[in-house]
């Protein structure tokens, strides 16, 4: 049998799966592998065996082996925790955000590929979400997930002929062509995402794109955010997007949609 392959990384747990009486399943993100699935033995028997290093809300650093460099799967040997938001877990609207976030990293980002941006955008959002919940700092992370998953949305120009946008043009956004698309091209916009796009919610996304981090798209916004109208239409053609690569539904989406409404 040959020697088992390891690594050291910092990281976080996307996702934890019972098996057997006792073993977890945990797809983690780190920084050194990117996304990868790992066998927790002992995780649900005893509480101290990782010391919650597999929890939410908590950055960790996880000693890994697997059999060989092939192997899907590899075994998680010891967690210790690093960095903790635990103060978060209280906060249901900060949870279901930060849970919404982890979702779109599981079902956006190949497995097995470093994404040091996106380890570092959870955790600025994390770090965010300590002075509470912002809607802008969602679409800033939704903009960057969805450009390192190859497939930005047009904001500036038509997805469809690359013209130049005026700031004040109002136009589509049809997320199965890409993005906004111009009034020319627009009658070939027949799809059920495709939605009209208000001048107002394109520079609002506009200007959450151009922010260089969670906390500065929270802040931009802030003096000149939008109407309620226009900011559920960026919601809208963020979500429309994240269809079009993630056909079943999040779970996370349905969550915070109730949060909202039972808020007024």
């Amino acid at each position: 049998m040959g020697a088992r392959s390891g690594s050291t990384t910092l990281g976080f747990v996307l996702r934890a799966q019972p098996i057997r009486d006792a073993d977890l399943i945990v797809t983690l993100f780190t920084q050194e592998l990117g996304k990868i699935s790992a066998l927790a033995r002992g995780a649900r028997r005893s509480q101290r065996r990782f010391a919650g290093a597999l929890g939410q809300l908590v950055v960790s650093t996880f000693e890994l082996s697997r059999a060989s460099p092939r192997a899907e799967l590899w075994t998680l040997e010891s967690a210790t925790v690093e960095r903790e938001w635990l103060e978060l877990a209280s906060e249901v609207a900060a949870v279901a955000h930060a849970s919404y976030a982890l979702e779109l990293v599981r079902e956006l980002l190949p497995s097995e590929t470093p994404e040091p941006e996106a380890f570092a955008l959870m955790v600025d959002l994390w770090e965010s979400l300590r002075s509470g919940v912002s809607t802008a700092s969602l679409r800033h992370v939704e903009l960057r997930l969805l450009s390192l998953a190859g497939t930005p949305p047009a904001l500036e120009s038509c997805a469809a002929c690359g013209a130049q946008l005026l700031p004040e043009e109002p136009c589509l956004f049809d997320p199965a062509r890409g993005g906004a698309i111009c009034a020319a091209c627009a009658p070939h916009s027949r799809g059920a995402g495709a939605r009209p796009f208000s001048a107002q919610a394109r520079r609002y996304l506009m200007a959450i794109a151009a922010a260089a981090d969670v906390a500065a798209a929270r802040e931009l916004v802030r003096p000149h955010e939008p109407d309620a109208a226009d900011r559920g239409a960026a919601r809208d053609a963020m979500l429309a997007m994240i269809r079009v690569l993630v056909p079943h539904p999040l779970k996370t989406v349905e969550f915070i949609a109730k949060l909202n409404q039972a808020g007024g």
